[in-house]
């Protein structure tokens, strides 16, 4: 029989946990992004070339967690929702997956900008300069 100790944080830890977790999701998230891309542009048109500006920004500002960068990212998603809505009304019908799916990553981007912009600069370093307080964040990511 093992005792267990239950950490209570509190609320101020826990946004700081949320936003390093989805600071770690943003990441992953920019990496498949890029990949994507990448094969879109071997499958289909060199024009998906000129979007890759949108995941280099989204791995750059969730690594450093700067908000100019990510509000560029969310420039990039509200650009993506808007072709792929262009895309629909054109009859390419099947876009109105990558419509809803790109919607919803917006509704990520923003919540991590969000918690972003209510951080004051010392927990923004403390963000970018994780102590082993933060290693319990590192099994996962926040996922919507």
């Amino acid at each position: 029989m093992g005792v267990t100790t239950e950490v209570v944080l509190g609320e101020n830890e826990q946004k700081l946990l949320d936003t390093y977790g989805l600071g770690r999701g943003m990441r992953l998230l920019s990496l498949l992004d890029a990949f994507l891309l990448i094969l879109y542009v071997i499958l289909n048109s060199v024009f998906f070339f000129a979007l890759f500006w949108g995941p280099v920004c989204g791995f750059i500002g969730a690594s450093k967690y700067r908000t100019g960068w990510i509000r560029a990212y969310v420039v990039y998603f509200v650009l993506r929702c808007l072709m792929d809505a262009v895309w629909v009304i054109l009859g390419q019908f099947w876009f109105i997956i990558s419509f809803f799916v790109n919607c919803w990553l917006l509704r990520y981007v923003v919540v991590f900008l969000r918690l972003l912009q209510s951080c004051t600069d010392a927990e923004l370093d403390q963000l970018r300069n994780p102590a082993t307080a933060y290693n319990r964040a590192r099994p996962y990511f926040v996922v919507f």
